[in-house]
């Protein structure tokens, strides 16, 4: 396994037989447990559980949006994702991956807000965000505490409805894929 080593900084022959020595106890220890097939065998499954998934509620807003709306009190925490129906697929032929940039480019500000004044309001909340565009969809993803739930969504239906998009940032976005 260790060969002939080079003579270099630090080198010595007893560092070399002491790793010679761990590494025989290695082998050796290795062997002794294959023999005894209970340290490695896989243990038994146990009962099976029955999963009760929560109700999902659906409703669909005056204005098309539809929403699913799942709950599950066992955690004070707030979690959803908005989708949108077009991704890098619905732009491609014009223009490759704009899907993409504009996910990035969602959180950078809106008319109301800058990304700064984005950014103190998520870690008031205890929130944070995710955006992502698939070949179909694009998304923005949100959670944070219960508590802080009307205030997350009014945050959320700002960056959907009313992002600035900003110049500069798109096309900092653009050369940045450009280089990747």
């Amino acid at each position: 396994i260790f060969g002939s080593v080079a003579p270099r900084v630090g080198y010595s022959p007893a560092g070399e037989e002491r790793l010679r020595i761990m590494a025989d106890a290695i082998m050796r220890e290795s062997q002794s447990r294959s023999a005894s097939p209970d340290v490695w065998s896989v243990p038994a499954l146990g009962p099976e559980r029955a999963v009760v998934w929560p109700q999902r509620t659906y409703r669909r807003l005056a204005n098309g949006l539809e929403v699913v709306l799942v709950e599950a009190h066992t955690v004070p925490k707030f979690t959803g994702e908005l989708y949108f129906r077009s991704g890098n697929a619905a732009a491609a032929a014009v223009a490759p991956g704009l899907a993409e940039i504009t996910a990035t480019v969602v959180r950078t500000g809106t008319q109301q807000r800058s990304s700064r004044q984005i950014e103190e309001d998520s870690r008031r909340m205890g929130a944070d965000f995710g955006t992502s565009a698939g070949a179909d969809t694009s998304a923005i993803a949100f959670n944070g505490l219960v508590d802080f739930a009307p205030h997350l969504l009014e945050l959320v239906a700002d960056l959907a409805c009313n992002a600035s998009f900003p110049d500069e940032e798109f096309e900092h976005e653009r050369r940045q894929m450009i280089e990747a």
